[in-house]
């Protein structure tokens, strides 16, 4: 899950990298196949890492828009 933790770094070298992995992660629908495995641990993991992720990007963007 770390690697997901770089995915608001847009400018960086291996932000396709990232967004590559997700992208099979989604087509494969992984989450369900890790639920149906009971991996729940490792679901809450991912979740709570793109949640942040996606919190700070929101933060930034905001920041960039309100002009703080």
């Amino acid at each position: 899950m770390g690697t997901f933790s770089g995915l608001s770094d847009t400018s960086g070298s291996s932000f396709d990298q990232r967004v590559a992995i997700l992208d099979t992660l989604a087509k494969y629908r992984s989450c369900v196949v890790m639920l149906d495995l009971e991996c729940d641990d490792l679901v809450n993991e991912m979740f709570t890492t793109f949640f942040a992720v996606a919190r700070l990007v929101y933060h930034k963007t905001f920041n960039l828009v309100v002009g703080v």
